[in-house]
């Protein structure tokens, strides 16, 4: 096989860190109290409010059904909303509709084996190979979970005991079985296919929702994620063989926090989604499921953005708190260990603080309030903690190879700074006034460092080096905003619209509404951080959003989102030198859009698109192979 020719990026060289400063003795204080969280969305087992003036007796709910046991019994139909909640305990059952059941013809049961017995709830221990039992099938004494350990010196910041095996810390039953057959295509990757499943479907779904009465019909106004992949007005467009897709979960709904990713990782052989249902795995070659791994909690609420030597880790809890973390291994999607950490307060009642989670050589950096801790990828183990100093807060941080940049704020500009923290030890190699803090500000990149602020309506860029600043300049309205917060969510670690690769800094303008297409465009600007001068903006490239890959010698990789129905996506690449877009390939129509907001992936032509929640696409995961110009 010969090279690609976009080529493998690459990587600068390290830069090495100041010599340790010395600060003030940590400490710590107890884990602040959260209030519940309340979905924006009808929460689960309550049909929405009928818009109409009929009277009317809802049917008997059906069984609710867990997308993550074995398939047992006789189908069920796919429509209406999961059941209410028994009087005694908690619901912990997903959405009625999975498309992320294993597909019905692999012949195999899924890989958690069969169901505990009615009553005995699930018991997670340690993974455990049977032969053929799930590997959280161990019981474990009640109230053997995690506990904290005696209190730590003076000093020395909070102490936990070391991972260990817990029982479920909800303490609910067991999952009800699933049957993947009654979703039919709905849960298996979308390939090319004509439209004879299609109207089969519609009609099924006409004749039970008939049979349902008016009680259902609000189901069939909205979108459904049993509509076809590739439906659009006319002929839809027909990709290859090789390209496949699976329905995003919550698509076309109104709660958004349904289906949301919090990382996504790329292996050589699978494509990995961490998102509020669970941790889910793909094959690339097929699209087949080839792991899933549900939340010993009720939510997945966190996750590591990248893996290390194959290991990554996820945070879990309920639906008002977020205090657990999770080792998982991206071979096999088993988790590791498990452990309890300190919870983060949320601002409005009806939210959601979940731990930013962050990861760097080997190490989980956990954020929580004014704390960053660190964790052992390897084992759970904790490794250092590291409050902030006296009357000082965290207002934002972030971390990148070899180190961890903390924005410390002190209430006063002249002791405002920015700390870089050694990831191993928790030693600060270097503290650098920053100045004013205001409310808009972030750790926008930690390899090199870069601080963003809006101060008096301008953004302001401040470069750091080991020595100190080595630029500061301002720009004119460039697009920061989050491109994976969801309402009532608060904490996720933020991704922006931006690249860095030596000392070269990419930004995009603010979106602009085109009257021609209806959608929005933007552009690529190219920054100096030597000297904080503008080199470029991008050219010939179409009128639609940009959402980068990767940057690296020869310039920027690049996605052109497209628009649905009008403009198709194409892969560009942005020279280095001037900015002006080359065209790499482009995409099949059918997968305009699904790149505006989402983690895209490249690897010798083949384009990986995950949004981060339903308000941004409509297939959690789209594998496109293309042919480069």
């Amino acid at each position: 096989m010969t090279d690609h020719p976009l080529g493998p990026p690459s990587s600068p060289a390290p830069e090495p860190l100041p010599g340790p400063v010395s600060t003030p003795a940590p400490t710590w204080g107890p884990p602040q109290n959260h209030q519940p969280w309340t979905p924006s969305a009808a929460p689960y087992g309550q049909a929405p409010t009928p818009q109409s003036d009929i009277p009317y007796t809802p049917p008997a709910p059906p069984p609710s059904r867990n997308p993550y046991a074995p398939t047992q019994g006789p189908a069920e139909t796919p429509y209406g909303r999961p059941s209410p909640p028994p009087s005694a305990g908690r619901d912990l059952s997903p959405p009625t509709v999975n498309p992320y059941a294993p597909s019905a013809s692999s012949g195999s049961d899924p890989p958690y084996g069969p169901p505990a017995p009615t009553g005995s709830g699930p018991s997670y221990g340690p993974p455990v190979d049977t032969g053929s039992g799930p590997p959280y099938g161990l019981s474990v004494p009640a109230g053997n979970g995690p506990s904290y350990g005696p209190p730590a010196p003076a000093g020395s910041g909070p102490s936990y005991s070391p991972a260990q095996p817990m029982g479920n810390p909800y303490g609910q039953g067991a999952w009800p079985a699933a049957t993947p057959q009654a979703l039919g295509d709905a849960i298996a990757p979308r390939k090319a296919r004509g439209t004879t499943k299609i109207v089969l479907i519609v009609a099924l779904s006409l004749v039970v929702l008939l049979a349902a009465g008016l009680t259902t019909w609000w189901f069939v106004a909205r979108p459904s994620i049993l509509s076809p992949t590739n439906l659009q007005a006319g002929e839809p467009e027909t990709p290859t063989a090789s390209n496949w897709s699976v329905p995003l979960l919550g698509a076309g709904g109104t709660d958004f926090s349904t289906g949301m990713a919090f990382a996504s990782w790329l292996t050589d052989t699978t494509v990995i989604r961490a998102q509020k249902e669970g941790v889910l795995a793909y094959e690339l070659k097929s699209g087949e499921q080839a792991w899933r791994t549900p939340p010993p909690g009720e939510h997945v609420c966190g996750a590591t953005p990248d893996l290390f030597e194959g290991k990554g880790a996820f945070a879990y809890g309920t639906e008002k708190v977020c205090d657990h973390l999770a080792g998982i291994d991206a071979a096999t999607g088993k988790i590791t260990w498990r452990i309890e950490i300190p919870t983060r307060k949320a601002s409005t009642q009806a939210g959601l603080m979940v731990p930013g989670l962050m990861s760097t050589n080997g190490m989980i950096i956990v954020e929580t309030d004014d704390t960053l801790t660190a964790y052992r990828l390897s084992d759970g183990g904790r490794q250092w903690a590291k409050p902030m100093p006296n009357k000082c807060h965290l207002d934002d941080a972030n971390a990148g190879p070899g180190r961890v940049v903390a924005l410390v704020n002190c209430g006063s500009p002249k002791k405002n700074s920015v700390q870089v923290i050694h990831p191993r030890t928790g030693d600060v190699a270097g503290n650098f006034p920053i100045g004013e803090l205001p409310l808009q500000r972030a750790v926008l990149s930690a390899k090199p460092i870069v601080i963003q602020r809006e101060i008096n309506g301008k953004n302001v860029f401040t470069h750091f080096a080991a020595a100190g600043k080595v630029s500061e300049f301002t720009t004119g309205r460039v697009d920061l905003l989050t491109q994976n917060g969801v309402v009532f969510v608060e904490g996720v670690l933020e991704q922006r619209r931006y690249a860095v690769h030596g000392d070269r800094l990419y930004l995009t303008t603010s979106s602009e509404k085109m009257a021609r297409t209806g959608g929005t465009k933007n552009t690529a600007l190219a920054f100096d951080l030597k000297t904080g001068r503008r080199l470029w903006e991008s050219s010939a490239t179409q009128d639609v959003m940009l959402t980068y890959i990767r940057a690296d010698d020869q310039g920027l990789l690049t996605l052109e989102a497209g628009e649905r129905h009008t403009v198709a996506p194409r892969l560009v690449r942005l020279d280095a030198a001037t900015g002006k877009a080359h065209e790499v390939a482009k995409l099949p129509l059918e997968y305009a859009g699904e790149g505006r907001r989402a983690k895209v992936f490249e690897r010798a032509g083949t384009v990986i698109t995950l949004p981060w929640s339903a308000a941004y696409g409509h297939k959690a995961v789209s594998y496109i192979t293309t042919t480069a110009s």
